[in-house]
């Protein structure tokens, strides 16, 4: 400092030094050089203060645009300083925020470790770290990192220490992304393969271990296509390719090899994995063993083969109708009984093939209230337009309150209706002759018995007066019994509706009942006209008769009651009796007079039931439509 001094006090000087003495000149030159060093440690200085200003401020620059957020806290956790980042992580203004505790922005959760780290920071001289909770004026918390540092000692000063403050909420939540992601990879039942662009396994996780054999120590650092066949590497290498190019390979199927040889067939999805710049550095590829799905997936065809078989091929016929009453699917046995072609019937309404038309929707009704129709009868037009009597049993597929559709198994019994009718007017026929036989022989017989009695009771009348007495009984025995064959032989007789038709047929049983058995019958009757046809009268008649003959057989009673009315459009036949009623009292006997009448109800499209009486005894009611009429092909009584 002091060579420079002089050289620039020779540099300034423009004249000679003044006259003097040698000691005074040397003094002067001294104090000039001084001087002189003064003013360049003045420079000196005003340099050094500028540059630790634009240091200072650079500083100040740097230290409130940190990312992270600094505080200043004494030792009791006031903050002394706060760059802007902190201030802004706590939503404050930096002012704000000096000479408040740092406790106050800590959340109720964190309180605890918060003090915890204070003391133990005042007791260290080393960095310190804490996880906790902070939370804003607004009550808005964010999870924060704390990372303590302790200035150096002032003497005469207390301790203070430099806290760095982060918002790590989006990294815990990568963390917990992370970490989630490591779980489903662990527990997922698929095998997740990743690998290098060379196609060097990295991970491998434990789905892989159990669809190939290897366990993650053994494959892991080896080349995928151990897992390959042979025939399937250009196929990968191709795949590959794509894949480099930034597409993705879903749900392709393909063969895999296992750690003993064994084959699999995979369905696989492959896609790129990518870096924070886009940049493909991997391959992943998820796994899915299809074996035994393949094989499940072709037993399940068999099975829906071999099952729309049988319900094709059924002997009855099969329907499925909607909700609405309209043919979702048929098979064969029910196309014949239609004379109807599969596209003719698909999407129509059952009703259109039904007589009546009106006959459906009951059904139905009854199908949706959750009841089963069983051997309902019904008919059903022929395309020919002959009608197929059948027999109908329908439930319901639900699908918890919804019905997907009816199931409905329908049985032709066309022929066994006529076969049983032929039956029916087989009996009528042999009753007609026995009755025939009763009238035109036995009572002929009868007849004479009764003539050759009269004879013997004349001539015994003046000799023997006592035998002729009994000849008169024999006679009026033999008129009795010709009277009762007569009354045998009207009942088995065709009944006779041409006259007063059903009423007076029924009318004429009530009388013969009370004439042949004592027994209070009446009829009473309110139908207007003709009561149906001749079969539905005949049918009626019959069962009228049977039910009066049970009444009589099992009941003994003593008033028997006919009612033939007409309510709505239904034709009502009632026999009521006071007799012993039903052996239990609610269910109706089970014999073949009742199986009989069952049968003949049905052949006339209406219902039979036998139910205990108001008044004791028993009840048979059959109700049948009115205006039915019904052919006679081959019942013929």
């Amino acid at each position: 400092m002091r060579a420079r001094a002089k050289a620039r006090l020779r540099h300034d000087r423009t004249g000679p030094l003044t006259p003097a003495g040698a000691d005074l000149q040397e003094v002067v030159h001294e104090l000039e050089v001084h001087q002189a060093e003064l003013e360049m440690q003045n420079d000196e200085l005003r340099r050094t203060q500028v540059e630790l200003e634009t240091a200072r401020a650079r500083l100040a620059l740097l230290y409130n645009a940190a990312p992270v957020g600094y505080l200043t806290l004494d030792g009791a956790g006031v903050i002394r300083e706060a760059n802007l980042t902190a201030a802004q992580l706590l939503d404050c203004r930096p002012d704000q925020l000096l000479g408040k505790g740092l406790f106050r922005f800590v959340a109720p959760a964190s309180q605890e470790a918060f003090h915890c780290f204070c003391r133990s920071r005042e007791a260290a001289a080393s960095q310190r770290t804490l996880e906790l909770q902070l939370r804003r004026p607004d009550r808005s918390t964010f999870a924060g990192w704390l990372e303590s540092h302790p200035e150096p000692p002032t003497p005469g000063l207390p301790q203070r220490f430099l806290v760095t403050l982060t918002d790590i909420t989006e990294r815990l939540r990568a963390q917990q992304h992370r970490a989630q992601l490591a779980a489903i990879v662990e527990s997922c039942d698929q095998a997740i393969i990743s690998r290098t662009l060379d196609d060097v396994i990295v991970s491998w996780n434990p789905a892989s271990e159990r669809m190939f054999g290897y366990t993650a120590e053994e494959i892991v650092g080896r080349p995928f296509r151990l897992l390959v066949p042979p025939e399937g590497l250009a196929s990968l290498q191709a795949m590959r390719q794509r894949i480099l190019q930034g597409e993705r390979i879903e749900d392709y199927e393909t063969e895999r090899l296992t750690k003993d040889g064994h084959r699999l067939i995979i369905t696989a999805t492959t896609s790129p994995i990518k870096d924070g710049r886009g940049q493909i550095i991997g391959l992943a590829t998820i796994l899915r063993d299809s074996t035994r799905q393949k094989w499940v997936e072709a037993a399940l065809r068999q099975s829906e083969a071999a099952l729309s078989d049988f319900f094709d091929r059924a002997p009855l016929g099969l329907l499925w109708v909607s909700p609405d009453g309209r043919i979702l699917r048929v098979n064969r046995a029910q196309l014949a009984m239609l004379g109807q072609a599969r596209e003719g019937l698909f999407g129509r309404k059952l009703a259109e093939f039904s007589a009546p038309p009106k006959s459906v929707p009951p059904m139905l009704e009854r199908l949706a209230r959750h009841e089963a129709l069983h051997n309902h009868r019904a008919q059903l037009r022929h395309r020919d337009g002959s009608l197929r009597h059948v027999l109908i049993d329908a439930n319901g597929l639900w699908d918890k309150e919804r019905m997907v559709h009816s199931r409905w198994f329908v049985r032709d019994v066309t022929r066994r209706l006529e076969l049983e009718q032929e039956i029916l007017a087989i009996g009528e026929r042999v009753q007609q002759r026995i009755g025939q036989d009763l009238h035109d022989d036995l009572c002929q017989q009868l007849t004479c018995i009764e003539f050759l009695a009269r004879s013997l009771e004349r001539r015994l009348s003046g000799p023997a007066p006592a035998e002729a007495a009994r000849a008169r009984e024999v006679a009026r025995l033999t008129r009795q019994a010709m009277t009762h064959t007569r009354e045998l032989a009207h009942g088995m007789c065709p009944v006779d509706l041409a006259s007063d038709g059903l009423p007076g047929a029924l009318k004429e049983l009530a009388a013969r009942t009370r004439r042949l058995f004592r027994v209070d019958c009446r009829f009473r009757g309110n139908a207007p006209g003709p009561v149906g046809d001749a079969v539905s009268q005949t049918h009626l008649y019959r069962i009228a008769q049977e039910a009066v003959g049970n009444a009589l057989k099992h009941g003994r009673p003593s008033r028997i009651g006919i009612r033939l009315r007409a309510r709505g459009n239904k034709i009502v036949l009632g026999v009521l009796d006071n007799g012993a009623g039903l052996a239990n009292g609610v269910d109706a006997p089970r014999g073949l007079g009742l199986r009989i009448m069952q049968y003949r109800a049905g052949v006339i499209g209406g219902t039979l039931t036998v139910r205990q009486g108001l008044k004791g005894g028993a009840a048979v009611v059959c109700s049948i439509p009115s205006g039915t009429t019904h052919p006679r092909t081959s019942f013929k009584p």
